[in-house]
């Protein structure tokens, strides 16, 4: 970060000729300045002084000794301020800087104190960012967007102490004029646990959390699914010709197969993940280890895929590129698996347009219908409620997480029926 602090003179005059001398603060090309209270005529400022020599005022003013000694104990106090903030490693602003300097000078001990010096709401955020470093890409990316529009919309660090209900309005109806409501929902939802572990590690009183008073508003919004006869359309609809489409389709079954594995798991599936009549994988998002049954229209999608020797390591599905290694997919997982899932969706809206279906087909739909199938086949709430891995139907979002082998294995069963060769 660029800071530089320097004394210059303001640009008018008193009646008298005098002239105050400011503090100007420049952080990253922003500029703020201070009075100093020190007045000079312009003939005696030095404008090429050198800080280590105390030499802004000439010789020849009357109180030059005064006035440079005094320039240098503020020049030494908002140092001293600077410090603290990197100490701290709190990023700040030219206001925020200047705020608190002219505090120091005035011998104010509540500015910048102890609220001040706490990390605000950007440093939190990068905290985050980093503590879940390993945790599944998609939320560190989730963290590190919600990061970066809170700095575009706050242009710098804000201390918790000036995060208000009104702060946190304002901030919404921001994102709302360019994102999705479900979108902005899920990114106050985030902001929200910030805001919690502000309030645990004691950088925010509980009283004073503006989220106390502040509702996050999730819009109901209508999970597409696909009927058993649209499944069974999809499968059987030609598309030899069209090799992309073809390849799209089939994964987006094998996510149904296997009990609607997400994307991201599907695409970073290996030939050494499949073991007999079961497949197993570590999921991405939670982390946990899973053993899928694999019935025989999964199977046959293998067959279609069939490895060649010595290629128990190549990817199962040929969207991501066979030189690629999964630690490289794992760091890279914006443009491996979100540029694959992006253009699998673009194929499967093609695959919908084909077979006239009324809802839009994506990725994830494969998990929707899978539940829903599963509820339809069997009537267990229970089932379906540790396939969605939440006590609640409604949150489709946790879908499976909770779900254990042998529930995994019913609920595969239920919905499986004759074997189809994937052209």
């Amino acid at each position: 970060m660029g800071i530089n602090l320097k004394f210059e003179l303001k640009a008018d005059s008193k009646g008298n000729g005098t002239t105050l001398i400011m503090l100007r603060i420049t952080v990253n090309r922003k500029l703020a300045r201070i009075g100093t209270g020190y007045y000079i005529l312009p003939k005696f400022w030095n404008p090429n002084a050198v800080e280590q020599m105390d030499n802004w005022i000439s010789k020849k003013a009357d109180d030059h000794l005064l006035i440079n000694t005094g320039l240098h104990n503020k020049l030494r106090a908002a140092r001293v301020v600077l410090l603290g903030f990197e100490a701290m490693e709190i990023a700040v602003d030219h206001k925020l800087l200047s705020e608190a300097i002219r505090a120091k000078w005035e011998g104010n001990t509540k500015v910048p104190g102890p609220e001040v010096l706490k990390p605000g709401l950007l440093k939190m955020l990068e905290t985050e960012i980093e503590q879940r470093s390993h945790s599944m890409p998609s939320t560190v990316f989730a963290f590190r967007t919600l990061h970066n529009q809170v700095k575009a919309y706050s242009k710098a660090e804000i201390p918790f102490a000036k995060l208000s209900l009104e702060w946190l309005d304002l901030f919404h109806v921001s994102m709302l004029k360019t994102l999705a409501p479900t979108t902005v929902g899920r990114r106050m939802t985030m902001l929200k646990f910030i805001f919690k572990r502000a309030v645990d590690y004691g950088h925010l009183p509980t009283e004073a959390n503006p989220f106390n008073k502040f509702k996050i508003k999730h819009p109901n919004v209508t999970k597409e699914k696909l009927t058993l006869e649209n499944i069974r359309a999809l499968e059987t609809i030609v598309l030899a010709e069209d090799k992309r489409l073809n390849d799209a389709r089939n994964i987006f079954l094998f996510q149904y197969y296997v009990g609607g594995a997400r994307i991201g798991d599907a695409l970073k599936l290996r030939w050494s993940d499949v073991s007999g009549t079961h497949i197993a994988y570590t999921t991405t998002k939670t982390g946990k280890r899973r053993k899928v049954k694999l019935n025989e229209r999964a199977k046959a999608i293998l067959d279609y895929y069939e490895p060649r020797t010595g290629k128990q390591q190549a990817w199962i599905f040929p969207w991501l590129r066979p030189s690629l290694d999964l630690e490289f997919v794992e760091l890279n997982h914006r443009d491996t698996v979100g540029g694959a899932t992006a253009l699998i969706n673009r194929m499967l809206k093609q695959l919908g347009e084909k077979l006239e279906l009324k809802v839009k087909i994506t990725t994830h739909t494969a998990r929707h219908s899978f539940a829903d199938h599963v509820r339809t086949a069997t009537g267990d709430v229970y089932l379906i409620m540790q396939a969605l891995g939440h006590s609640s139907l409604a949150v489709t979002e946790t879908y499976l997480r909770k779900l254990d082998d042998g529930l995994i294995d019913t609920a595969i069963d239920a919905i499986s029926g004759e074997t189809s060769v994937k052209q």
